[in-house]
């Protein structure tokens, strides 16, 4: 089985750039539900919290595949 290789989280002053956990599934749900924003990829339209939870597990499950999310600070 191959290992996964996850980054630590980069924080700069205002930003922070990190694995996206279940945690962050109402802000990915957020963004992918969005018609302007999701507007390239028919596979990451999003409809439900359950749809973010599952992208986020699959992105953590995959051997070559890790999600990651720039978020600001506060």
């Amino acid at each position: 089985m191959q290992q996964i290789i996850v980054i630590e989280p980069i924080v700069t002053d205002r930003l922070i750039l990190k694995a996206l956990v279940k945690e962050d599934a109402s802000a990915i749900l957020h963004i992918l539900s969005d018609r302007e924003t999701a507007w390239w990829s028919d596979d990451f339209k999003m409809r439900s919290l359950d749809e973010a939870i599952d992208f986020i597990d699959w992105g953590n499950e995959a051997i070559d595949v890790i999600h990651y999310g720039l978020f600001r600070k506060g």
